[in-house]
């Protein structure tokens, strides 16, 4: 399998991350770290999906930290 390059921003590998406060099993998300673009659990990696990660939290009624971010691991193409 091969790393996912980011398909916004075409500069850093997308990784697998969960942000402080969800559950210890796993990194549910992926993210850019030069771009700040997240998608959520079980989206598809490509340029149609995900969203800054500004406005992500926004929508969950909180504020962007990036300290919130904790990095697991690269994520892969299926």
């Amino acid at each position: 399998m091969r790393e996912v390059i980011c398909p916004y921003c075409q500069q850093d590998r997308v990784w697998r991350i969960r942000l402080q406060g969800e559950s210890e099993e796993g990194y549910p998300h992926a993210f850019c770290f030069e771009c700040d673009t997240l998608w959520e659990n079980g989206d598809i990696i490509n340029d149609l999906t995900g969203i800054n990660y500004e406005d992500y939290m926004e929508s969950k009624g909180g504020k962007a930290d990036w300290k919130l971010i904790q990095k697991g691991y690269a994520a892969n193409e299926m």
